[in-house]
């Protein structure tokens, strides 16, 4: 998990070392700085926008790259899938079996629609985002 504290002394730093150009600043120290904020805005950008569990966009990325799909007026296709009798699964076999029917539904999903495609919105339920020009037969 990424510690916000540590963007906001990155920042504090960044913003005290230029605060200094006028008296010789230490570019090194100025370039440390913007790679420590680099990083953790990264790490926090992935928290916010991937699922916790398996490594699939979450819900949020998919509002997101909805809003932006249809802002930009292209057309594209969205497929819906729900893992039928999941629930009987885990009751029957328990989580762990049941997050592997999960991890591998994902996997096959990311292999035939890449991994910026897919999204997990649930529990078992799954959107696929795709482009008007792909293979629509990969629905």
């Amino acid at each position: 998990m990424c510690d916000v504290t540590v963007i906001d002394d990155a920042l504090s730093e960044l913003t005290r070392l230029v605060g200094t150009l006028g008296e010789g600043v230490d570019l090194n120290s100025i370039t440390h700085q913007l790679k420590v904020i680099k990083r953790s805005t990264e790490n926090l950008r992935s928290e916010v926008y991937k699922d916790s569990k398996f490594d699939v966009l979450n819900h949020k990325s998919y509002e997101v790259e909805l809003r932006k799909r249809v802002e930009s007026g292209d057309s594209f296709y969205l497929g819906m899938i729900d893992l039928d009798n999941l629930k009987k699964i885990n009751d029957k076999y328990g989580h762990f079996l049941a997050d592997k029917v999960i991890s591998k539904v994902i996997a096959i999903l990311q292999i035939e629609f890449g991994n910026e495609n897919v999204f997990r919105v649930g529990g078992d339920e799954f959107i696929v985002l795709m482009d008007s020009d792909g293979d629509l037969s990969k629905f």
